[in-house]
């Protein structure tokens, strides 16, 4: 029984993989579809002449028939994993080695040529796919697997959180999405946007504000993210190459799960030129919508640009594409648009913003 290990199987009936029993001889792989072994269960028996290993990430995906419809995944580190990955090798008859057996260079790099390209535009693909088939309903459900993912190796601060979502809840943030604020006990200055409305703020970019105009053209800013959808596509850009591997192993549940990985990614994903303007923009123009003078906008890019200097690379708001001036002197040009209008205190605000100072 020393011989016998627990991998996961994807047998290409059900949407998911689950755990079974798996054990090798000299000749292929047997599998018990269950977690205990039991000797009157019946045993599936797959000849290493069918089996093709491939690494994904540290981990070894090993189809178990020439259609690629069955297949298992388990981890590289195993300690029996060299074993299996010997007697896989030695008997596999994939198409590469047949070419090169056959000594066709020529068409080899052809095909390779043709990968490349298909990989290429499927990769581009993706997002736009992406954002036509996914909901707004479907993409709040996966805000809320990516939420759950980020925060597992987080410290939440529950108090500053219920304080930061009373503050948002009193502005017009969205009409789509309803925002939901985390804050995360963290010295970095940093927030940014899940997709479906999810935002996640640092307590260190709370520490460095100022005045509440600061903290709602944050807010203003990650929520044009959200509105947009530029986390959903930031992501599926990012997972486009997991979501191919899975496409070709026919697993559609590999699909969701290579998506939910890469919400872990965000906090480092960087927008584009244009997503990066339009959500200062659109984040301004949230401001004048909720009565607060857009000058906050600058006023917040101000301070944290006169801070880089003390505190390099940790201003992630101020880190992406366009550069930091460009985007003050944007913010400035629309204030200045605005110089005239006239705008309300805002003492409920106000009173929020002191609560979540102390």
């Amino acid at each position: 029984m020393k011989y016998i290990h627990k991998v996961i199987f994807f047998d290409g009936l059900q949407a998911g993989g689950q755990t079974v029993l798996m054990y090798f001889s000299e000749t292929g792989i047997f599998i018990q579809q269950t977690e205990e072994w039991d000797a009157g269960r019946p045993v599936l028996f797959f000849p290493f002449s069918d089996c093709t290993l491939q690494m994904v990430s540290g981990n070894a995906h090993v189809l178990l028939n020439r259609k690629g419809t069955q297949y298992m995944t388990l981890s590289a580190d195993s300690s029996w994993f060299p074993e299996l990955q010997t007697r896989l090798n030695r008997l596999n008859r994939n198409v590469f080695a047949k070419l090169f057996q056959l000594n066709v260079l020529v068409l080899v790099v052809l095909a390779i040529a043709l990968l490349a390209g298909a990989y290429l535009g499927f990769t581009r693909l993706i997002p736009i796919a992406g954002l036509r088939l996914i909901t707004p309903e479907y993409e709040m459900k996966l805000g809320e697997q990516f939420q759950k993912t980020f925060i597992s190796g987080e410290e939440i601060d529950p108090v500053k959180t219920k304080q930061l979502q009373s503050f948002a809840t009193s502005l017009k943030l969205s009409k789509t999405y309803p925002i939901q604020i985390t804050v995360v006990k963290n010295t970095e200055l940093n927030a940014f946007a899940l997709p479906g409305g999810h935002i996640v703020v640092y307590s260190g970019i709370i520490h460095a504000m100022k005045d509440a105009d600061e903290m709602v053209a944050l807010l203003g800013h990650e929520s044009a993210h959200v509105n947009g959808r530029h986390s959903l596509r930031a992501v599926l850009r990012s997972a486009a190459t997991g979501i191919l591997i899975s496409v070709v192993l026919n697993d559609v549940s590999g699909i969701l799960a290579v998506v939910i990985d890469n919400a872990s990614m965000l906090h480092s994903l960087s927008y584009s030129r244009s997503m990066e303007e339009a959500a200062d923009e659109n984040g301004m123009q949230t401001m004048v919508q909720n009565e607060i003078n857009p000058v906050g906008m600058k006023k917040l890019m101000l301070h944290f640009k006169s801070a880089e200097a003390e505190m390099p690379g940790t201003y992630s708001f101020l880190s992406s594409h366009p550069d930091t001036d460009s985007r003050i002197k944007h913010a400035d040009q629309f204030a200045a648009t605005h110089k005239n209008s006239s705008f309300a205190a805002k003492p409920v605000l106000d009173s929020l913003w002191l609560q979540l100072k102390h």
